[in-house]
């Protein structure tokens, strides 16, 4: 959504901005407050008494994550993201730089840029970095984690309930419970929001000369350490 002062979204009413929007959500809500967005932290306002809890996914993945968007979209504003090129796609939002305030930024610099936000700060005992590779391979223990930051008591009975109900295979065949615009007619499948939830699906698609290629730009943003996190979560390879 995009809430600059003065853009309105085409769907909503042109007297009620998006922020007069998410205000009334928030307002409305009677359980414990959480807003959820994908601005990175210097584009969001930052509270002491606030817990932030932010979760990363391996660039490659996020890459074809969002090719399945796109393509799976009624609106085709962004089907200029899935290029025919797979290869040549890939390679053209590994180059791509990141443009402060640009709505179109689609590419790697601007998902570590976003990654960099939140990790120079990581040390602040309200922030908490995860990776959905870790959430993957334990999605119970990532969870009793959340449990632990939020100071929340949950049996362990009930934890094995939710971490079932927050499973990939749960909420696929459950999508219109789950899917962002459920019942909007924002998705020409909406089973297909939630595609394949596995990691490294790119290896079928991309070439060698891709791989190395995107290897030398991301090495050229991040540290090594960091590089390793970001593609794989706490296991680092």
């Amino acid at each position: 959504m995009d809430v600059r002062p003065g853009v309105i979204s085409p769907w909503l009413d042109a007297k009620t901005t998006p922020v007069d929007e998410m205000m009334a959500m928030l307002d409305a809500q009677t359980h414990r407050r959480f807003v959820k967005t994908h601005s990175p932290l210097d584009g969001t306002p930052y509270y002491r008494q606030c817990i932030y809890l932010t979760v990363y996914r391996d660039p490659h993945d996020a890459y074809f994550s969002m090719r399945n968007h796109v393509t799976n979209q009624m609106s085709e504003v962004n089907i200029h993201r899935a290029t025919k090129d797979v290869g040549a796609g890939f390679r053209a939002w590994a180059t791509a730089p990141y443009t402060p305030g640009d709505a179109d930024n689609f590419s790697l610099e601007a998902l570590v840029d976003h990654y960099r936000t939140y990790r120079r700060h990581a040390n602040l005992p309200n922030l908490h970095l995860f990776h959905y590779a870790d959430m993957s391979r334990d999605l119970k223990a990532v969870m009793a984690r959340f449990a632990e930051i939020l100071d929340i008591a949950i049996a362990d009975s009930l934890l094995d309930e939710l971490a079932t109900a927050a499973g990939f295979e749960n909420m696929k065949k459950n999508a219109s419970q789950f899917v962002p615009g459920a019942g909007q007619g924002r998705w020409k499948d909406e089973s297909r929001f939630f595609n394949k939830g596995t990691g490294a699906q790119w290896r079928d698609h991309l070439s060698a000369a891709d791989l190395a290629f995107y290897d030398a730009k991301i090495s050229a943003l991040l540290p090594e350490e960091e590089v390793a996190w970001l593609q794989y979560g706490d296991a680092g390879a």
